[in-house]
């Protein structure tokens, strides 16, 4: 790892030699200087990828978090933060030094603060999940999880700066290309996406429907990309490969396009508070309803299958029901609370 001290000046360097973990330090002056060496009882197994302000970092070894400040000339004698209980799969620091994120073997994340002295926030994260991070601004947490066999890249998003995390969704990133990375944009809600193989830069918003298309940003011929950077205030976003840097405008909204259905939507009525869109079908009556805003836990959700093509399409006041009529037999209700569908009397015909 390597940990930006910069109130000092200097970089700090983490990594294994010898079997021991050690810490050295790198002053832009350019001279090297080892801080120290974990004691030789404490194996480590996980540590944070940052340092809060250069000042601490925390490692985990098969008994717990060991908190390590990181002085001027040398590093503390390790804290052994008891209250954080059970067996720890991985850790992570809070840039702004206000906690400790811990997954646990049940893929639950707790953010303890370094004390003990207040409850901590839990998160029950995706199964089977490889890497955890913080943004540098603190504001989100995510947990990434990489499919060896098909090589591609899953990650689920948290805002972590309310008393309470919220999940704000995920993402899959396609397929790894082997070079490249993706970042989080929190200021405009984007997930910013550098990893395919076919080196194009994609991006998607938050809070949209899972099953939305990313937007592709296009630059004719740039050969591979490398690395992918957003703007601290979140209007740009930078990206570095064989053909250069190029600079893209994050501050103009971009549309949410959804074209994963082989439906022809139709008709279509958004709920009365805006809070989901449903559709039908023109040739086979198929209704289906997604989730704007928030989770997108409805997202293009299979709601009812007509025996005819859709004609008429209506959402009740309260948002718990859809009126979907077609042109051979009557109007059905469906019910979005329990899936189901009462057919009211009449002929539509």
């Amino acid at each position: 790892a390597i940990y930006q001290d910069l109130g000092r000046a200097r970089l700090i360097l983490l990594r294994m030699e010898d079997d021991s973990l050690v810490f050295d330090a790198l002053p832009f002056s350019g001279k090297m200087e080892r801080l120290g060496v974990l004691p030789h009882d404490l194996h480590p197994t996980h540590w944070c990828g940052n340092a809060p302000h250069g000042q601490w970092t925390a490692v985990a070894d098969h008994r717990g978090i060991h908190l390590v400040e990181l002085g001027d000339h040398e590093i503390s004698e390790p804290r052994f933060l008891s209250h954080l209980r059970g067996r720890v799969a991985d850790v992570e620091c809070d840039p702004l030094g206000r906690f400790i994120a811990a997954r646990y073997d049940d893929n639950l994340v707790r953010l303890w603060n370094l004390n003990g002295e207040s409850t901590p926030r839990s998160i029950q994260a995706p199964s089977e999940f490889s890497e955890l991070r913080i943004s540098n601004d603190g504001s989100t947490l995510e947990t990434t999880r990489f499919d060896r066999e098909s090589r591609t890249v899953e990650t689920s998003i948290w805002s972590i700066g309310t008393e309470m995390p919220v999940f704000q969704g995920r993402v899959n990133l396609g397929k790894h290309g082997g070079t490249g990375n993706w970042s989080i944009n929190p200021i405009k809600g984007h997930v910013v996406s550098a990893v395919n193989p076919d080196n194009k830069t994609r991006v998607w918003r938050l809070g949209a429907p899972s099953d939305a298309d990313p937007i592709t940003l296009n630059r004719g011929e740039i050969g591979t990309l490398f690395r992918v950077a957003v703007h601290p205030l979140g209007q740009w976003v930078e990206t570095s490969g064989s053909a250069g840097l190029v600079f893209w405008p994050m501050s103009r909204p971009y549309p949410i396009v959804i074209s994963h259905y082989e439906e022809r939507a139709w008709n279509l009525t958004f709920g009365p508070n805006g809070q989901w869109i449903a559709t039908n079908d023109i040739n086979s009556g198929i209704v289906r309803l997604w989730q704007l805003g928030g989770v997108g836990s409805r997202s293009g959700e299979f709601i009812f299958d007509a025996p005819s093509s859709g004609f008429g399409f209506a959402a009740s006041p309260d948002g718990k029901h859809i009126l979907s009529g077609n042109y051979t037999s009557s109007v059905r209700m469906i019910s979005l609370e329990t899936g189901d569908v009462i057919d009211l009397p009449g002929d539509m015909t």
